[in-house]
């Protein structure tokens, strides 16, 4: 540590007296002038070794300042600090941590192999902030082709024939399912490349079942929530009404009917059914033999007769129920 109090040697010296001083100005100019204070003389550009503040320093050009370098014992740390370390907000290359906002322009985030010969792909901005077009995405390895975009209004894009694989997982919210002509549609397939799928009724709202072939619409639910079977044309309603057609008519239909006949002949009969009559029958005007005829009309059936003989003329009374006997 040394410092000189002049570095003009005067004029004349002795020897020894030169020998002093030169030694002097040669210790300060090797030791950068380290002191606790700054050198009684400055110039531009001269060291100066602040042992005080333990800080290298160095007089600016117009000799009316010092510039700090760094620590005196290691003027590089702060430049070290500057590139390397987080507490300088500085993002090292080599892996780090952010709390703020990274902003690029005109450039984009590339990844490569280790040997960077190949390109797996980049993440990038495109058009301009606050146009309704721009967003971020990532492109393919060559560079052709968006893969994946969200847009600046929160939609996304994914390239035609993009597969995404995944385990399962829970999705919030709505999922719009959009594709060119008429439906949006999902297909799922098996291991051996058939398929199920489900697509939207296009004009009438509902669902479709639509075979592998996708040729055919095997089952549809129209936006009331009836179930249809187009290939048959069997309906069955939200109610529970059946449309059979093979026979062509409503289940409901077809009950109403039976209900309506069983109503209005209570004491009706099926068809081959044993029937045991009681005492309410009509006994109808009796008839000779061989002359004359008796009819019992639909719905009367017979249960029976009465003969009679007098004066040696036989007489036949049918007896006939009220009643409907398929």
């Amino acid at each position: 540590m040394a410092q000189a109090a002049s570095y003009q040697v005067p004029a004349h010296p002795s020897g020894l007296d030169m020998r002093l001083q030169l030694n002097q100005i040669i210790l300060a100019l090797l030791g950068n002038n380290a002191g606790p204070s700054e050198p009684p003389e400055t110039f531009p550009g001269m060291w100066w070794g602040d042992t005080t503040a333990m800080r290298l320093r160095r007089r600016n050009n117009v000799n009316d300042a010092w510039i700090d370098i760094g620590p005196l014992n290691d003027p590089l740390a702060d430049i070290r600090q500057l590139v390397y370390d987080t507490a300088a907000w500085k993002v090292d290359k080599r892996g780090d941590y952010m709390t703020g906002s990274l902003f690029m322009r005109a450039s984009a985030v590339h990844w490569q192999d280790a040997a960077a010969t190949a390109n797996f792909g980049y993440l990038g901005a495109y058009g301009n902030p606050g146009w309704a077009d721009s967003g971020i995405g990532f492109v393919d390895s060559s560079f052709t082709q968006w893969n994946f975009q969200v847009n600046n209004n929160g939609s996304v894009n994914i390239r035609a024939g993009f597969n995404v694989a995944a385990g399962g997982g829970t999705i919030w919210g709505p999922v719009n399912l959009r594709q060119q002509g008429a439906w949006g549609e999902v297909q799922f397939f098996a291991a051996d490349g058939s398929r199920g799928i489900i697509r939207g009724r296009a004009q009438w709202g509902g669902l479709e079942i639509v075979n592998s072939a996708y040729s055919a619409v095997t089952i549809s639910i129209d936006d009331g929530g009836n179930l249809v079977w187009p290939s048959t044309g069997a309906r069955l309603n939200l109610d529970g009404n059946l449309f059979m057609s093979w026979r062509g008519q409503y289940l409901a239909d077809v009950l109403a009917a039976h209900d309506n006949w069983a109503g209005a002949a209570a004491n009706s009969v099926q068809r081959g059914a044993q029937v045991i009559h009681g005492w309410d029958f009509v006994e109808f005007a009796g008839v000779e033999t061989g002359q004359w005829s008796s009819d019992l009309p639909s719905p009367w059936w017979m249960m029976g007769l009465r003969i009679t003989t007098s004066f040696d003329i036989n007489r036949i009374y049918p007896r006939g129920r009220w009643g409907y006997n398929p």
